[in-house]
């Protein structure tokens, strides 16, 4: 069997969580939408020019799901803050797990292109996932994994 990406094991446990997952257009990209115990995931594909970025979008929002991180358009601006760092938290652990992340650069891929290439990640992205790991004690980085190991990865 060949090996799934992150995305894939995501969009398979995702699924298997029963978060529903709707395609369609609006004009809005994505959302992750919750009503009462029920949670989804939007993609309007046609918002985005290439897969990474779709993929990318689609994990940021099983993320909202998957850590309780939901807001509304009138919520303080600050409290949003909080909720995406949650959920951009996950979402690097997600896709670019420490180790991966620590040989990456040890192996001297330097350049934010060269980064997203090997992550399959967007290049705007590569600076969330340094600032992530940069602001995260060791400590934090072992509970997340085991976090999201328990509950991801089969």
């Amino acid at each position: 069997m060949d090996k799934l990406s992150p995305y894939e094991k995501t969009l398979i446990k995702a699924e298997e969580k029963g978060i529903l997952i709707i395609q369609g257009h609006a004009r809005f990209p994505a959302a992750a939408l919750r009503y009462g115990e029920d949670m989804g995931v939007f993609i309007n594909e046609a918002a985005f020019k290439t897969d990474t970025e779709r993929r990318l979008a689609f994990v940021h929002e099983v993320a909202h799901c998957e850590t309780g991180g939901f807001y509304t358009e009138c919520m303080p601006e600050d409290e949003r803050g909080r909720i995406d760092y949650k959920v951009d938290k996950w979402t690097v652990m997600r896709l670019v797990p420490f180790d991966i992340y620590e040989e990456t650069i040890k192996s001297g891929y330097l350049s934010n292109w060269e980064q997203a290439e090997k992550w399959d990640v967007p290049t705007d992205f590569v600076p969330t996932i340094h600032k992530i790991y940069e602001n995260t004690r060791w400590s934090d980085v072992q509970k997340l994994r085991s976090a999201v190991s328990q509950k991801w990865i089969s």
